[in-house]
């Protein structure tokens, strides 16, 4: 069995060319053999696809990551096929996908290499710095991604301006290709452009391979830093990326799956306010009818067992007169009007 991803990032090799072509000859293989065996060009996984007659089998369960952190990437790099399971939830009063706007500029970096945005370097540093005790009661995971690794290295200075020491605060600051195998609670995502940047940095920037590696690290919460006008300017993924954001922000919505439990409640005449604050917690979708109050949770998450944190969630909001109802993304998906029907079920008649 060959697992692989080719809607990531293929592998980094220290191979060099002369031990390459010095371990096929030992092996038999021709000069014009290193085009298709090669491991400098090629992954394992790329030679086992080009070896099948089909599609490989998709993997189409996905645990890692909260659902609105995902769903972009599902829909436009695996066609909407993955179904989201899983549990991760971010830090109370937060979202979990979130764009700062900085307008920075992108200049070469050090020895006119790379690229970089030491506005948005520094706009980083201040929101981990701002949100790292939160972080920090909820023991969760913190890294920064970016395309180029000259900003890396920029925000790590900001990080230290900041008095933060990344390596001490386990906070991982690297580029896609250095961060992919890994994954973090919270992500910062820097794309460094600016509007004045060529197409060329721009569509680098937009790698779909890079861009899928670096939103799927996060597991509860992803934070984009960025120009927002810059990201929207070429046609290519992070302006999809703006637009999916700025669309879920206009409607209050934190994830898609709410914005479709919202939409299918709408047919039916019922308006749920997603968003809704009730003391520490943040509901979903909340539904009020007469003296029937329901949060619906879109957890995501078909098979797990029930989170501490929820149950005492759920219980205090119980006590407060809400009914909690929880969906996965797998029931969501795949049996909205089951789900909608459970919800009319909890509410009274429309004349009460």
């Amino acid at each position: 069995m060959v697992i692989g991803d080719e809607h990531q990032l293929p592998h980094i090799t220290s191979l060099g060319e002369q031990r390459e072509e010095g371990i096929a000859e030992r092996c038999g293989l021709e000069t014009g053999d290193l085009a298709a065996f090669g491991y400098r060009a090629n992954s394992c996984f790329g030679l086992a696809r080009s070896c099948l007659a089909r599609p490989p089998i998709m993997l189409d369960l996905h645990f890692r990551s909260h659902p609105a952190v995902v769903e972009f990437s599902n829909q436009q790099f695996y066609a909407g096929r993955m179904t989201m399971c899983g549990r991760a939830r971010p830090p109370v009063g937060m979202s979990a996908i979130e764009w700062f706007q900085v307008s920075g500029r992108c200049e070469r970096g050090t020895g006119n290499r790379s690229w970089q945005n030491r506005q948005e370097a520094a706009v980083v540093a201040a929101r981990v710095a701002e949100d790292l005790a939160t972080y920090r009661r909820g023991n969760l995971s913190v890294g920064v991604v970016t395309p180029f690794a000259a900003q890396s290295k920029a925000i790590l200075s900001a990080l230290r301006r900041e008095g933060i020491d990344a390596d001490a605060e386990g906070i991982e600051v690297a580029t896609a290709h250095r961060f992919q195998g890994s994954e973090r609670d919270i992500i910062y995502l820097s794309p460094v452009i600016d509007e004045g940047s060529s197409r060329q940095v721009a569509d680098f920037a937009a790698d779909p391979n890079l861009l899928n590696v670096a939103l799927t690290r996060a597991r509860c919460r992803i934070v984009i830093v960025g120009s927002m006008a810059a990201c929207s300017k070429h046609p290519n993924h992070l302006r999809e990326l703006a637009a999916h954001v700025s669309n879920l922000e206009a409607d209050a919505f934190d994830s898609p799956l709410e914005r479709d439990i919202h939409a299918a409640l709408r047919g039916h005449g019922i308006e749920a306010e997603p968003g809704l604050e009730v003391g520490p917690y943040r509901l979903d979708l909340a539904v009020r009818r007469g003296d029937a109050m329901v949060d619906i949770e879109c957890d995501g998450a078909p098979f797990h067992g029930e989170d501490e944190r929820d149950d005492e969630r759920d219980r205090v909001l119980q006590e407060m007169g809400w009914t909690v109802v929880r969906f996965s993304g797998r029931r969501i998906k795949h049996r909205l009007d089951e789900c909608v029907r459970e919800v009319l079920g909890l509410l009274p008649p429309e004349s009460a």
